[in-house]
């Protein structure tokens, strides 16, 4: 007749206590956390790392374990358990088995890992050659996923995401899954890389995915001090175009392209931008101002451009944040800046310049995730105006 057994995987922090339906008279232990455990009903402890370990139990009717360190071993458990590194594994029998103590659990278990990645939209099911305890997650795509089995819901555009398992496993499926807040999954991304460990990590929300500024294709840019600007080469269908220019008097929106921000009630020096998507004839643009920038970027802009704002000031100019609707799709980000005094500026951190005029024009951009911008830059006097663009084929 086979012998009644009952198996259990707690993670730290959570103790057991289950009445099995037998008299559990041994229990074996794999401990593979950085904690002591302690059997009740064998009056031992069992040591963070050890395997193997065997021990008759007295008097016990029901299963039992608690994460507890020893009496006068001078450590203590961290408050909640916050970090949950690790789990044990017991098995409890009704069979009386001699004590055995065990052994260090070997590196090479603890360090067992294995990753897969998944198309953009796309489905994979793996078996993994050990019990998986925690994963990590690159997404630098628009899709949510899932890891079937689990309540974990792997955000889109997240980067570093770490999460860890209630119950080890070894057969995996991830799978894509609607966006729980609401915004429409999208394929424009990169594939999704998850990384299961066998041990457990420390659990994170991850981190927003920034697409590489090297994804962003600068495919032309010209300067004019006076009238129209002339492009090295015709535009290409579909980019997208953008100016920036500054003047002593009000600037007046080219045929054929729409405004952005404009700081034209400035004593100090008038600013704004344009935008089109080319048509694939553009060679030229015609602008009343005394300085201008264009420049032509590869990637069609998703939803229009968003969250424009200027400011002007004798004493100084300085960016402030920008909050973007779209919580996961990176932005671009684009500043002007322009004076017509011997005034002098601050490039802000992470911005790259795409055109400048002396001190009188600069035109940057930087490449923002969900949280906003983050830098600031300064002049010490004159006009500054930004807005962002929500690009899908920027990632």
């Amino acid at each position: 007749m086979p012998v009644a057994q009952k198996s259990y995987d707690i993670s730290p922090g959570t103790d057991l206590a289950d009445n099995a339906g037998f008299v559990p008279l041994s229990v074996l232990i794999d401990n593979y956390s950085p904690y002591w455990l302690l059997l009740p009903d064998a009056g031992r402890y069992v040591p963070p790392y050890t395997s193997g370990t065997v021990l008759p139990l007295i008097h016990a009717d029901s299963n039992r374990a608690k994460w507890s360190n020893p009496p006068l071993s001078g450590l203590s458990l961290p408050s909640g358990y916050i970090d949950t590194a690790g789990f044990a594994h017991l098995t409890y029998v009704a069979e009386q088995l001699a004590y055995v103590s065990g052994s260090a659990v070997p590196n090479s278990v603890l360090s067992q890992q294995q990753s897969f990645s998944v198309a953009e939209g796309g489905t994979i099911s793996e078996t993994l050659p050990f019990l998986a305890s925690g994963v990590r997650i690159d997404n630098p795509g628009g899709t949510a996923y899932t890891i079937v089995g689990t309540n974990l819901v792997i955000p889109p555009w997240t980067t570093a995401w770490l999460a860890n398992f209630t119950t080890p496993f070894n057969t995996i499926t991830i799978q894509p899954i609607a966006n729980p807040n609401g915004t429409p999954n999208t394929t424009t991304g990169g594939p999704l890389v998850a990384t299961f460990y066998a041990q457990q990590v420390t659990s994170s929300g991850g981190t927003p995915y920034v697409s590489p500024s090297a994804n962003i294709i600068i495919v032309q840019s010209a300067t004019a001090n006076l009238g129209s600007i002339v492009f090295p080469q015709t535009a290409t269908a579909g980019n997208l175009l953008v100016i920036a220019a500054t003047s002593n008097s009000t600037i007046n929106t080219p045929a054929g392209w729409t405004a952005m921000p404009a700081n034209n009630n400035s004593s100090i020096v008038k600013i704004a931008g344009f935008y089109k998507i080319s048509d694939g004839t553009e060679t030229s643009v015609s602008v009343n101002t005394n300085n201008s920038a264009f420049v032509e970027i590869s990637g069609l802009p998703k939803n229009g451009l968003f969250n424009n704002s200027s400011s002007t000031s004798s004493s100084g100019i300085t960016i402030t944040a920008v909050s973007v609707s779209s919580p996961y799709t990176p932005w671009l980000f684009f500043w002007i800046y322009g004076n017509y005094t011997s005034a002098t500026y601050t490039v802000p951190a992470a911005f790259t310049i795409i055109k400048s005029v002396g001190d009188s024009l600069v035109f940057a951009y930087q490449i923002i995730g969900p949280t906003g911008l983050q830098s600031s830059g300064t002049g010490t006097q004159g006009s500054s105006a930004s807005f962002a663009v929500e690009g899908a084929s920027f990632s």
